[in-house]
């Protein structure tokens, strides 16, 4: 199948055989005899003329469509599931139907972001889903359909945010080389400005739980250049405005058509959720600086995490970055 965009329109085609053309290329035989050329020249041209009429004996014929709202931006593909973003109005899961041969709306982001790339991250059987806006935000998404904010499955969960300061403009799926073997990709992420990084599924649960406890850690720990503080830059797309591609009002809205009194009450109910689990997505810039620090200091940020050494933490850095080698 053949997937393009056309303005809002998400289309695939397929290439069908049309029937043959009534005026078949003569054998090699026939055409040397009356060109008077060699054999060998006779079948070059014979084979050119039957490849031009297979390759104009071939259609590409419309299968499936899908309208986004306004203007397509970004489309990345796992098997039969799509992720499409939109210039205004965030992403959509997507799914197609080889049954039924059309495009089906599983789920989609109700917020209204300027989405410029979008990608999957695979974690073995978990399947993420990652977008990137105009204001230099990482958006991470989760299709839980039985989840209660997910209104029935059709809002997509919010996994988290990072803000990296430039807006990324291709996001590359790349094989994980994980030590248990299992199915995982990570994205490269290529900015705007030449910037280049990577991100990546972390598969071991307690490696996970420690760099998350330590990330708060660091934050306090480490001196701030200019003031600066690394955990208000990268949550700088909860004080960015709407038109700027931010995400300041961002937070559970109201359910769609259909959704049950109980469920939107609920949703109104619930706390910004990216607010708390921003941290979902782990800094790995400052995860790093755990290096530099003094020995006595990483024993000490190593206790409060509960590794057993400095070197336990160092090991979890390592085994992402060895597994990530291109």
């Amino acid at each position: 199948m053949l997937l393009v965009s056309v303005g809002k329109t998400v289309e695939t085609y397929s290439l069908r055989a049309l029937t043959p053309h009534p005026h078949a290329s003569p054998p090699a035989s026939s055409l040397a005899r009356e060109s008077g050329i060699s054999a060998a020249a006779a079948a070059a041209v014979a084979a050119a003329s039957a490849s031009a009429a297979r390759g104009n004996n071939l259609t590409l014929v419309k299968a499936a469509f899908y309208d986004m709202p306004l203007l397509v931006t970004s489309m990345a593909v796992v098997k039969d599931f799509l992720l499409v973003g939109d210039v205004h109005h965030g992403v959509s899961f997507l799914r197609y139907n080889d049954t039924t041969k059309v495009l089906e709306g599983l789920s989609r982001d109700f917020e209204r972001h300027d989405v410029s790339s979008t990608g999957f991250i695979i974690n073995a059987q978990k399947l993420l889903f990652a977008a990137t806006d105009a204001s230099g935000t990482l958006w991470q998404y989760e299709y839980v359909k039985n989840h209660p904010l997910s209104w029935n499955g059709q809002r997509l969960l919010p996994g988290g945010a990072l803000h990296i300061g430039h807006p990324a403009t291709k996001l590359l799926s790349v094989k994980v080389a994980s030590p248990d073997g299992l199915n995982r990709h990570a994205l490269l992420v290529g900015t705007h400005s030449g910037g280049f990084g990577i991100w990546s599924p972390v598969w071991d649960k307690d490696s996970a739980g420690r760099l998350q406890r330590l990330q708060p850690l660091l934050d306090r720990a480490l001196s701030h250049t200019g003031g600066l503080n690394p955990r208000a830059f990268r949550r700088r797309h909860l004080k960015l405005p709407r038109a700027m591609g931010g995400g300041e009002t961002y937070g559970p809205q109201g359910p769609p058509e259909g959704v049950a009194a109980g469920e939107e009450m609920l949703a109104r109910a619930s706390k910004n959720l990216v607010a708390e689990t921003g941290s979902c997505i782990l800094d790995g810039n400052l995860l790093w600086r755990f290096a530099t620090l003094p020995r006595d200091q990483q024993q000490q940020l190593a206790q409060q995490v509960e590794a057993r050494s400095p070197d336990q933490i160092m090991a979890d850095l390592s085994s992402l970055a060895l597994a990530n080698t291109l």
